[in-house]
């Protein structure tokens, strides 16, 4: 498929929605399988290990979502701020340059600063976009509560000690025997001769 302008894909991509809705009788049904994941992630995000009572995991995964969109809220309140204080910058400029008689110098530095602010809007999109990939890629690890670390212990020799724990790790010979399991492994004997 040739590559297509973002134009052509946002067209592309509304086609096919309206598509599937002509042929959907009930959205509602349709979307319920997207719109409880989408639920679920705050519930992960809040509760990773699943070890929070029910109730207390729903209260946290629901200040969660809250903050999710109270972010998303700021974003747009910010983008419209720069929206409208572009806007207006533009229009000073412009009204200055017209009175000076070249208003196509005007609309020239105009499209200009658009396109300006076009390419510096991609770059801080991709930037974001990569922040986010990393940081999926790259998960908090868990640490350790503080009523968990022993006295004279300090907090980071408990992280690096339950770091350590959580590792696999091959077991000897006597704790597989006092394992006591059905299976035993054979363990060869090397011959230093």
């Amino acid at each position: 498929m040739p590559d297509l302008a973002p134009s052509e894909r946002v067209l592309r991509a509304r086609l096919a929605a309206h598509e599937k809705w002509a042929q959907t009788g009930d959205r509602t049904a349709a979307t319920a399988t997207a719109r409880q994941a989408f639920l679920d992630r705050f519930e992960r995000q809040v509760d990773p290990d699943g070890l929070l009572d029910p109730a207390e995991r729903a209260r946290r995964a629901e200040s969660a979502k809250r903050a999710h969109f109270l972010r998303l809220s700021l974003k747009s309140a910010r983008a419209r701020r720069r929206a409208r204080d572009l806007t207006a910058a533009a229009a000073e400029a412009e009204a200055e340059l017209s009175e000076s008689g070249e208003p196509e110098a005007a609309r020239r530095l105009f499209t200009e600063g658009a396109e300006a602010e076009r390419r510096q809007r991609e770059a801080q999109e991709r930037h974001e976009a990569e922040l986010h990939e990393q940081a999926a890629n790259n998960p908090p690890r868990g640490g350790v509560p503080a009523d968990r670390i022993p006295d004279g212990v300090s907090p980071a020799a408990a992280m690096l000690q339950a770091a350590r724990d959580a590792e696999p790790r091959c077991r000897s010979v006597l704790e597989e025997a006092l394992a006591n399991e059905t299976d035993l492994t054979y363990h060869p004997v090397r011959d230093e001769s």
